[in-house]
């Protein structure tokens, strides 16, 4: 499968690209370099009245007429 997507080396440089500051809620682990769905990537929320970095579970929901399980795998 073709990856397209990459990650920013940390947390500072996402803050950058918005131009304002971001709490880090990542932790002490590196970053992937690459992302894949249905695999954890850091992304950036808003936390209350703030933007953080967090990681989460990444990709689109499948369409519910394509599901062949309960669980989506992305």
């Amino acid at each position: 499968m073709c990856n397209l997507y990459q990650t920013a080396k940390s947390a500072d440089l996402v803050a950058q690209l918005f131009r304002e500051p971001l709490r880090d809620l990542t932790g002490n682990e590196p970053w992937p370099e690459d992302v894949y769905p249905d695999r954890t990537a850091p992304i950036v929320r808003h936390d209350g009245d703030e933007l953080a970095v967090a990681r989460a579970r990444w990709g689109m929901p499948t369409p519910p007429m394509y599901l062949k399980t309960a669980r989506d795998p992305g």
